[in-house]
Parts: C-alpha cells; structure tokens; sequence
C-alpha cells in the first residue's frame, strides 16, 4: 500500500498518512510525496494516529460499503476490543492488527451459525488462520476470506468441483479430496463393523467362533 508524507518536516516529527486521512489535506500538493508504507517505515516514519491501526483503516477506507455489497458479507467493527468481524454464509472471522509487526493478522471461528448474532458470535473460540501472511491489506483478507467460504460451499456438494488453476487452488484441491478419501474408508469400516455386527446378532454361534 501507498502512504503519503511530507517533504516538509514539521517539528522533527516523521509521519505517513493513509490516502484517506483527513491530515493529508493539510500537507501542500507540493509537498506531498507518495511512497509504499514499507519504504516509509525503513526511513523510520511511523503512521498517523488518526488513520493508524485498525481503528484507522475503518476511518479511511471508503470501499468499506462496497465490499459489504459486492461480497455479500457482514463488516462489523468492535470499538471495545479494536476488532474487525467478518461474517459470511457459513463463516465467521476476525482481524486485528499487530502493533509490533504494523500488519493485520486473521483468526477463523471454530464454529459458527448464520443465525448467531454478532455478540455471539464475537465471544466464540477462534484460531489464526496461519496459512494466509500478515499483511496491511485489508482487501486482500477480505478477499481470501470470501474465495476461502466460497471453496467450502463447493466441497460440501462435492470437492471434484473446486477450481485448480493457481498453486493455492491446487493445494486445497488435494486437501479437501484427501479429507474426502479419509472419509470415504472411515465410512467402509463402520458399514463393515455394522454388517459383521448384524449377523453375530442374527447368529451368536458365529460371535463365539471369532472370539475363538
């Protein structure tokens, strides 16, 4: 992401501005330079308080809204807690950012129901999600979040549906069809056990031979 400083110090003081902060408007067109946030922070400018953080992105991301709409989810901000929830069809997730890193980390509930409010939803159990990096786009979370339900929906009709044309499609096509072969030779046992255990109940005799 792009940040905007000044090439105008005031005071000794090295900030950067998201493009939405309202402080930008305050720097002269002359003297505004755009530069990725990670150039920023090599030179040792640290972000400003009003569109830093979390808390900050929420003040100026105005595709907030639209997100909500093109994606069809919920976008719920936590003031108390400083946390983004997000809830999709059949899931719900969480994002925080990490001061000691400058990057928003992403966390999956275990379980979830449509159906639950955000209240409850937001006191359940989560996990990191830890194949997806920290990272300071939020759009990209977003976007993950949305392909990663998305995918989940097709493997409960049935896996042999996902896409495989980029490595992380492939990677989660072979997951979901080594859960589903898993599946599959656990559910041959228990038909087994079941049928063995019909006829020694139809027939003690042949319950005592095995034993024997």
């Amino acid at each position: 992401m792009d940040v905007i400083v000044s090439m105008k110090e005031t005071g000794g003081r090295k900030v950067y501005h998201r493009p939405g902060c309202i402080y930008v408007k305050r720097i002269k067109p002359q003297n505004r330079m755009s530069l990725p946030q990670e150039t920023a922070a090599d030179y040792h400018y640290h972000c400003c308080k009003y569109c830093g953080g979390l808390k900050g992105e929420i003040r100026t991301n105005g595709k907030i809204d639209e997100w909500k709409e093109s994606y069809n989810i919920s976008i719920d901000y936590v003031n108390r807690t400083d946390t983004l929830y997000i809830r999709t069809g059949i899931g719900c997730w969480k994002i925080f950012y990490k001061e000691s890193i400058g990057r928003f980390v992403l966390y999956h509930r275990n379980e979830y129901d449509k159906n639950m409010a955000l209240e409850e939803a937001a006191n359940g159990m989560y996990h990191r999600q830890t194949d997806v990096k920290p990272t300071n786009s939020l759009h990209q979370l977003i976007n993950y979040i949305t392909e990663h339900d998305k995918a989940k929906l097709i493997i409960m009709d049935d896996y042999r549906k996902l896409p495989k044309t980029t490595a992380r499609q492939r990677k989660y096509y072979r997951q979901a069809e080594r859960k589903a072969k898993s599946r599959e030779r656990k559910m041959a046992r228990i038909r087994i056990e079941n049928l063995f255990r019909q006829i020694e109940e139809q027939d003690p005799e042949i319950r005592r031979l095995a034993i024997y």
